[in-house]
């Protein structure tokens, strides 16, 4: 049988056809690839962000921990001291005596009169009979009640001068960084170095150089235990308590006796002196202490807004907490976000306060201001820099000038050593030496570097008959002779900055303008 074609056994089934994209994924697809590559180098560029802020940070903080300085202002903090050995007690007690000095005597009129009917209190008659010697001769009973009311101070200072442990009990938590508890009176620490000085001249006035001498070095040592204070406004006070003790010298030394008899002074007590004034190493410290006290508050400052953001917005540790008072959490601003918005942002501002103020602690031992000023670093630009460098432009101190007023003290006390080693000299070869290279080595080890000048200047040395004196280049740096025509209100007015080696000769008095009023 043969087989027969039929059409109808054919399977007309067709495929269906497959549906066409949709128009809307067309459009779509590119959105959610766009989306996902923001995303993608979103986190890419947050988590560089981040690992960049901390790369900055450490590589401004580990070397500080490296080197075993303190960076946190807890980091200061030191072994508490028992007080029948601290310094510290004797010289609270002082400023307390001075503070509390309300039985004051009844002055002279003419001794209130002479110091302008100003508010009258215990220190301004200090400063005025120690900055006028024609006062003192003209007032005497009047200083004497001022020495006689001051004889306790004297006595504790002489006492805390033998202790050499000192512990000012400053509050190292770090709440008290907003308001640092500063030692106790601070500014009369500054007073009782000028009744000291004043003690040291009236001494020798009455033929006890001896005592004189002593009177300046419990000066010194005051100066001494202060340094041991990280603070910048201590620190100011510290050098400033180094000037007045060193320059009562200049009136006592050119009459002074050198000897074994009765009320003079030993020279080896003046060898000892020298050594004294020479040593700047505590005076350099208490300036790096300084700096560095700045530091720890950045670098803290810094940290509390670092972690602001953790824990819900509490802030962290909570002593930072107690300090700022913050609370970012109730604007919704915390963990993650906020490390990454803001934390990251602070972490490399902090980097940047903390790597800036180091570097003034690196330059602390400096041994002269033109060096100083080479190295120095260079503060921001504000108008350049408005974002991201807030807290660099914001909060970072400018150090020039507390610079040089600690280079000014380090030649006061360079020229007063020279001085002593000059009148030495003088006493046991019955003149002036010619070059000051004559003092080396019987009374100097050498001659001192000028910390004015350029590394490698000395102080210098005029032997004028009439007036003959050292001097220091001053804060140009440039050698005027000793030029001192401009010395009027004080020594600082001069090119050069001088020390009268026959005593400070009277001061001219200042010309008055001339009156243009209308006639």
């Amino acid at each position: 049988m043969g087989f027969s074609y039929d059409s109808s056994m054919i399977d007309r089934t067709e495929e269906p056809a497959s549906p066409k994209p949709r128009k809307r994924w067309r459009k779509t697809k590119w959105f959610y690839g766009v989306l996902l590559a923001y995303y993608a180098v979103t986190i890419t560029a947050t988590l560089s962000w981040t690992a960049y802020s901390h790369r900055k940070f450490r590589e401004a903080v580990d070397p500080i921990i490296a080197r075993g300085e303190p960076l946190a202002w807890s980091d200061f903090a030191t072994e508490p001291i028992p007080d029948d050995q601290n310094a510290a007690i004797l010289y609270r007690q002082a400023t307390e005596m001075l503070l509390l000095s309300d039985s004051e005597p009844e002055y002279s009129r003419e001794f209130r009169k002479a110091m302008d009917d100003s508010e009258w209190e215990f220190d301004g008659a200090i400063d005025g009979l120690l900055t006028s010697p024609e006062m003192r001769r003209k007032h005497p009973e009047d200083m004497r009640k001022v020495l006689d009311m001051g004889r306790d101070i004297l006595a504790l200072c002489r006492k805390a001068r033998q202790l050499d442990k000192v512990d000012w009990a400053i509050d190292y938590d770090i709440a008290a960084l907003e308001f640092p508890a500063l030692p106790c009176g601070i500014q009369q620490c500054r007073e009782i170095v000028e009744l000291l000085s004043l003690a040291a001249i009236d001494a020798h006035e009455n033929g006890r150089d001896d005592e004189a001498i002593e009177y300046i070095r419990d000066g010194l040592a005051l100066g001494d235990a202060l340094s041991y204070a990280p603070c910048t406004v201590t620190h100011l006070v510290t050098i400033a308590i180094y000037s007045i003790s060193s320059q009562p010298l200049e009136e006592i030394l050119p009459g002074i006796k050198i000897g074994d008899a009765p009320g003079s002074v030993s020279a080896d007590n003046l060898r000892s002196l020298i050594t004294d004034l020479m040593d700047t190493d505590r005076c350099s410290r208490s300036l790096a202490l300084a700096v560095m006290s700045v530091r720890s508050s950045r670098y803290d400052s810094g940290r509390c807004f670092i972690n602001m953001g953790t824990v819900g917005g509490q802030g962290g540790d909570g002593r930072l907490r107690n300090v700022y008072g913050a609370r970012l959490g109730s604007a919704g601003i915390t963990g993650w976000g906020y490390d990454v918005c803001v934390g990251s942002l602070w972490r490399i501002e902090t980097a940047r306060a903390v790597s800036y103020l180091d570097a003034y602690v690196n330059i602390s031992n400096a041994r002269t201001l033109p060096e100083f000023k080479r190295d120095a670093p260079q503060t921001h630009d504000c108008s350049e820099h408005v974002f991201p460098r807030v807290l660099s432009c914001m909060l970072l101190p400018a150090f020039e000038r507390t610079f040089v007023m600690h280079y000014q003290t380090l030649m006061k006390r360079q020229m007063a050593g020279v001085a002593i080693a000059v009148r030495m000299y003088q006493i046991d070869h019955g003149r002036l030496p010619d070059t000051l290279g004559q003092l080396v080595p019987d009374y100097l080890a050498e001659v001192p570097q000028d910390p004015m000048g350029e590394p490698g200047t000395r102080i210098r040395y005029v032997n004028d008959p009439n007036t003959p004196l050292l001097y220091s280049v001053g804060r140009d740096g440039r050698d005027d002779g000793g030029n001192h025509k401009d010395l009027v209100d004080g020594v600082y007015a001069c090119k050069d900055i001088p020390w009268f080696l026959n005593g400070r000769p009277v001061m001219p008095e200042k010309e008055s303008a001339p009156d243009d009023g209308d006639d």
